[in-house]
């Protein structure tokens, strides 16, 4: 492992431009239009001014969703914003330096997380849709020693599980406050929270974090979503190195400032599990925020709506609670015919057009060998027939892999209406029935079918 994080913290290193910052800013000086200097002008704001924008309630919050690889929305970030009269939208860029140098830090994100909770209480007590809210926090906020003792008592007023919260971290320049800061997010985990690391990648500090604290999850930075194209093999790269590196530390990861297709078709393809980005929504106020999370989906933007509804109809991905049995074989190697015994796989998740399974069998990913698979669910058997598209390394000599079915045996009469059928029995938090699921892990399972 510590090959691995010393191979990716190479990389990270050598993406990063020299003199990055002085070059922005000589880059503003130089080439922004007078009317945009001007606009800035007019955003500036002074200590006093914010102070009455927390007083006299010029603050709202906008949110942001992430979404999965298939679309659904699993939480949002909830992002600050500042509505003054006369400026009107302040951007944060201007007014959160501020409240950094000034110590109002710890009043504004106080207020976020009051607000957060108790829209998270309204929400569960409406039945309205609900998932988890993301807040950012600053390393002046996490050294304060009433900051613990806040939160627990938030949670408690307002009675919501503190699954539905998660704190975002970014880089910590000063090291004498490491100490206090992993005991606080320590603290904070305890309770159930989860704490992600934003912006990762772009400090130099980065990799070091996954040593220093106990995390759930890490994001991106957009600099490398951004820089995502066919002609950029380094961040492709990079971007592939990270999602490796969070399955092997068994952690999240979120790819943030995903604008382009072409950039999500890479990030699916590389089984990113969460995105985010102006692709699936801006930051939204919340009535706009409260649709998005009663419609459940967000498609990329650009396609059409019966595209749309025909990608969703051909690769939607149903993931079960439980790993399923199934049985596998290799029926055919270079258009010859072969008879093998068959091996035991499990499947996490099925559709129409094919499985992600595990084996304890290190098999060749090639298009000149096709196998057979055969698993119930709800009591209805398939025979499917098809080949590996990828393979990757799982937990205790297991391996992972991505199954495409035959295009003859794609569109299933019957397979259809069962994954409709488990996704409304998911929904409504029901168990699936008549399905040989197993309750153990992966490696225990596959040791005692070797023994």
């Amino acid at each position: 492992m510590n090959k691995l994080l010393r191979f990716t913290k190479m990389i990270l290193q050598s993406s990063k431009p020299k003199n990055a910052e002085k070059q922005n800013q000589d880059s503003d000086s130089m080439l922004l239009p007078a009317i945009i200097q001007n606009n800035r002008a007019a955003q500036q704001i002074s200590a006093g001014e914010l102070q009455r924008a927390i007083e006299n309630g010029y603050l709202t919050i906008y949110y942001q969703p992430l979404v999965t690889h298939e679309g659904q929305i699993h939480s949002a970030e909830a992002l600050i914003r500042l509505v003054d009269p006369a400026k009107g939208m302040i951007s944060p860029r201007h007014f959160i330096p501020l409240a950094e140098q000034t110590g109002l830090i710890n009043t504004l994100t106080k207020w976020v997380i009051i607000n957060v909770c108790a829209q998270l209480k309204a929400w569960g007590e409406s039945g309205h849709a609900i998932c988890p809210i993301s807040i950012n926090l600053s390393p002046n906020v996490l050294i304060n020693p009433n900051f613990f003792e806040f939160v627990k008592e938030q949670l408690g007023q307002q009675q919501i599980p503190a699954k539905y919260l998660q704190f975002e971290i970014t880089e910590i320049s000063q090291l004498s406050t490491k100490e206090t800061i992993s005991e606080t997010l320590n603290n904070l985990r305890s309770l159930g929270i989860t704490i992600a690391l934003d912006d990762f990648g772009t400090g130099y500090s980065s990799l070091d974090y996954l040593r220093s604290f106990q995390v759930d999850s890490f994001k991106i930075d957009q600099v490398f979503i951004q820089n995502l194209d066919a002609k950029n093999t380094k961040n492709q790269t990079i971007v592939s190195t990270l999602v490796y590196l969070a399955k092997s530390l068994d952690l999240n990861i979120v790819a943030e400032g995903v604008e382009k297709y072409e950039q999500f078709q890479f990030l699916k393809q590389q089984e990113y599990p969460y995105m985010q980005g102006n692709l699936f929504s801006e930051p939204v106020p919340l009535s706009e925020f409260e649709e998005l999370l009663q419609k459940g989906t967000l498609l990329p933007k650009g396609t059409t709506i019966k595209n749309n509804y025909q990608q969703i109809r051909k690769y939607y991905r149903f993931e079960f609670p439980h790993l399923v049995q199934a049985e596998m074989t290799v029926i055919e190697v270079n258009n010859k015919k072969v008879d093998l015994k068959t091996a035991h796989i499990l499947i996490e998740d099925i559709s129409l057009g094919g499985l992600k399974i595990q084996s304890h069998l290190s098999l060749p990913v090639a298009s000149n060998i096709r196998f057979r698979f055969i698993f119930t669910v709800m009591n209805e058997t398939f025979d499917k027939t098809g080949k590996l598209l990828w393979k990757n390394e799982g937990k205790s000599k297991t391996y992972i892999y991505g199954v495409e079915f035959d295009k003859s045996q794609v569109d299933d009469e019957r397979l259809a209406p069962i994954i409709n059928q488990m996704t409304a029995l998911r929904y409504n938090q029901r168990e699936i029935p008549d399905t040989p699921f197993i309750y153990e892990d992966a490696s225990m399972f596959f040791n005692k079918d070797v023994s």
